[in-house]
């Protein structure tokens, strides 16, 4: 599924701009751009958190998956956590 989102950051940032999808940077769970895209893909979720390069997925039913992102994925985080991709960003409360 986080390869289906592009072999660049860029195409990555395409996707999730296709998508709909924004976030807040340096968060983990549900702000995380990429933890947003996964749980509106697999909605059977219960919880899931990306640290470092491991994605985990809690499932509703109690099972539990760890898969570590792929290059573009993380290529894009960091990007993205540095300020980059500014339409990405969830606007600040204010």
């Amino acid at each position: 599924m986080l390869e289906a989102l592009g072999t660049t950051a860029e195409k990555v940032a395409s996707a999730l701009r296709a998508k709909g999808i924004q976030g807040v940077a340096n968060t983990v769970r549900d702000l995380n751009p990429i933890v947003r895209y996964v749980r509106g893909e697999l909605h059977e979720t219960q919880a899931v958190h990306l640290i470092g390069d491991v994605l985990t997925i809690q499932f509703a039913d109690g099972r539990q998956q760890q898969v570590a992102i792929p290059p573009a994925v993380r290529d894009f985080l960091h990007a993205f956590n540095s300020g980059e991709y500014a339409d990405l960003h969830l606007p600040t409360q204010g």
